[in-house]
């Protein structure tokens, strides 16, 4: 099945889920990416000539969508299930 017909195949509740978890994994992308940041802003203070690093976007989506593939496997069911349970 290609990706389109498989997005346009999910009910309102699954495409809900998948914003949700989406928006979830990307919080959880940037907290991590901001602490490995600061950790290696620590270890750099002893060095002066040491690079800079900061945070592209290839890095964020890089641990977002598999964060957001992850949760999806593991907790779409259940989100899927309490959003239909809403009504929609």
């Amino acid at each position: 099945m290609d990706f389109s017909r498989w997005l346009n195949s999910l009910s309102i509740a699954d495409q809900i889920t998948i914003i949700i978890l989406f928006l979830i994994s990307s919080l959880v992308s940037i907290v991590l990416l901001k602490i490995g940041l600061s950790r290696y802003n620590d270890y750099r203070k002893d060095q002066p000539f040491a690079p800079t690093v900061r945070i592209s976007p290839f890095g964020f989506f890089a641990l977002a969508l598999p964060i957001s593939v992850l949760s999806y496997l593991t907790f779409g069911n259940i989100v899927s299930g309490f959003i239909e349970g809403l009504g929609f």
